[in-house]
C-alpha cells in the first residue's frame, strides 16, 4: 500500500492532461508538475551556440579538406605532355671552367657522355636539362627580341621560359615534334646557333607566321648578341610542374650553350633504378673528379614536389577529424541530456497514445534543428574561409557547390546518427515508471 503522503500523481495529471482539449500539452505539464519544459526542450542558449558551433566549424574544415583532396588529384592527373615513367634523373654540377674552360671542351663531354650513356644495355635515351619539370621554378622568364620587330620599350620586355637541353631530349622525355626538326649532334658551337619553341610560343608570337626560320635573340645569353634560327616547334608540357601554366618556351642545346650545371636524364627500358649504379660509374669513368647528386626517378621527384600539397591536406584532414569528434559527442551529449530531463513528458505522451516512432522523431528533430543551424552557420564561414584557398586549388573552384553539397549531407546524416542513440532511448521510456518517478 501506498502511504497518502506518497500517493502517485498520475491519476491526476492523467485526468488534468484529458480535459485540457485544445490547450498546450506543455503549459499544462508546467502546471501541474512545476517542471519547465519549455525550457528543457530549449536545452539552454549558450549550450546550443557551443553545439551549433562546432557543428560549423566541423563543416568548414570538412569543405577545405575536400577542396585540397580534390585538388591534389586533379594534380596527379594534371596532363604532363611528357613520359615521366622509366626516366633516371641526376644532377650533375659544376662543370666550372677549371675543368672545362672553352665551349669546345664542355661540348665534347657532354657529346662523350651522351653516346657512352646510350650504349648501356637497357638504355633507351640518354640527355640533359637545366632544369626538371617540378613545381620549384617560379621566375617571370628571359628577355628576346625577334629580328624585324621593333625592341620593347624598358620595363616592357617580351619574356618566355628558357631551357639548356640535349640533343635527344624530345626523344628521351616523349614530346611530340609538331613542326620542323629538333637538334642533333651536328647543332655545335661550330654550326649556326638553333632553337626549338613550344606550341604555346608559336601561338603567342608568331600566329599567322611562319614560326620555322624566325631569328631571335636572347637578351642574357652569353656571348651576347647572337641570333639564334627556330628549327622546330615541339608540343606544350608542364615544364614549370603539376598544375602551372603552360608558358612560352625556347629550347637552346647546351652543345651550342656552356652551361655549368645540369640535371642527365635517362631514359630505361625496364625499371631506371637497376640502372642506377652502371649510370654512376660510367659518369665517374668519363671524369673521375665529377660532382654526382642524388639518384632518382623522374616520377619521384615530381611526387616529391607536391609533398607541400599532401601536408596541408594531411594536416587540415586531421583537424577536420577532431572538429568533427567533438560535434558529434556534443549533439550526442545535449541529446542523451535532453532526454534525460524529458523523462516526465515522454512518458505522459507515450500515456496519452504517443508512439515510440513518435519519441524518434522528437528527439531526431531536436537534432535536425541543431544540425540545421551548423550547417548554415558553416557554410557562411566556408564562404568566406575558402577564398583564401584559392592559390591552392588546381582543377577545381573554391566554391564548388558539388563539394559543399556532399559535405552538407554527410555531416547532416552523421549528426542524425549521433541523436539516433538518445532517441531509441526515449523510445524504450515505460510510461508508469516515467509518471511514478519524482
Amino acid at each position: 500500500m501506498t502511504s497518502s503522503g506518497n500517493t502517485p500523481r498520475t491519476p491526476g495529471l492523467m485526468r488534468q492532461a484529458l480535459l485540457v482539449a485544445g490547450k498546450d500539452l506543455r503549459e499544462e505539464l508546467y502546471r501541474c508538475t512545476g517542471v519547465d519544459l519549455t525550457a528543457i526542450e530549449g536545452i539552454g542558449v549558450l549550450t546550443a551556440q557551443v553545439v551549433i558551433s562546432e557543428i560549423g566549424l566541423a563543416l568548414c574544415l570538412m569543405i577545405g579538406s575536400a577542396l585540397l583532396v580534390e585538388s591534389l588529384r586533379n594534380l596527379q592527373k594534371d596532363p604532363l605532355g611528357f613520359v615521366s615513367e622509366r626516366l633516371l634523373t641526376i644532377n650533375m654540377c659544376c662543370l666550372d671552367e677549371t675543368h672545362f674552360p672553352a665551349q669546345a671542351q664542355l661540348t665534347a663531354f657532354y657529346r662523350q657522355l651522351f653516346e657512352r650513356l646510350e650504349t648501356l644495355p637497357g638504355v633507351e635515351a640518354a640527355t640533359a636539362t637545366s632544369a626538371l619539370p617540378t613545381r620549384g621554378f617560379d621566375g617571370g622568364g628571359s628577355p628576346f627580341l625577334i629580328q624585324g620587330r621593333p625592341a620593347p620599350a624598358a620595363g616592357h620586355e617580351t619574356l618566355a621560359d628558357s631551357r639548356l637541353v640535349g640533343p635527344s631530349y624530345l626523344f628521351a622525355m616523349k614530346i611530340p615534334l609538331l613542326r620542323g626538326r629538333t637538334f642533333t649532334t651536328q647543332d655545335d658551337d661550330q654550326h649556326t646557333p638553333v632553337v626549338l619553341i613550344n606550341e604555346a610560343m608559336a601561338q603567342r608570337f608568331f600566329a599567322g607566321e611562319e614560326p620555322l626560320g624566325q631569328q631571335m635573340q636572347l637578351v642574357n645569353a652569353r656571348p651576347f648578341g647572337r641570333w639564334f634560327t627556330v628549327i622546330g616547334v615541339a608540343a606544350n608540357s608542364r615544364d614549370r610542374g603539376l598544375g602551372r601554366e603552360t608558358r612560352p618556351t625556347i629550347y637552346l642545346t647546351d652543345l651550342q650553350y656552356a652551361f655549368r650545371g645540369t640535371m642527365v636524364l635517362v631514359r630505361t627500358k625496364s625499371d631506371p633504378m637497376q640502372m642506377s649504379e652502371s649510370v654512376r660509374s660510367t659518369m665517374r669513368a668519363l671524369k673521375p673528379d665529377l660532382f654526382l647528386g642524388r639518384i632518382s626517378t623522374l616520377d619521384e621527384r615530381l611526387s616529391q614536389s607536391l609533398s607541400s600539397q599532401r601536408f596541408s591536406v594531411t594536416l587540415l584532414s586531421l583537424f577536420t577529424v577532431l572538429a568533427l569528434g567533438l560535434a558529434l559527442v556534443g549533439v550526442y551529449g545535449v541529446m542523451a541530456y535532453m532526454v534525460a530531463q524529458r523523462t516526465h513528458e515522454i512518458g505522459i505522451r507515450m500515456a496519452l497514445g504517443a508512439r515510440p516512432r513518435d519519441m524518434l522523431k522528437l528527439v531526431v528533430g531536436q537534432g535536425l534543428r541543431l544540425a540545421l543551424a551548423g550547417v548554415t552557420f558553416g557554410l557562411v564561414a566556408a564562404l568566406a574561409a575558402t577564398r583564401l584557398m584559392t592559390s591552392m586549388l588546381f582543377g577545381i573552384s573554391a566554391h564548388d557547390p558539388r563539394t559543399a553539397i556532399v559535405v552538407c549531407a554527410v555531416l547532416t546524416a552523421v549528426t542524425l546518427l549521433a541523436c539516433y542513440i538518445p532517441a531509441r532511448r526515449a523510445m524504450r521510456v515505460d510510461p508508469m515508471v516515467a509518471l511514478r518517478y519524482e
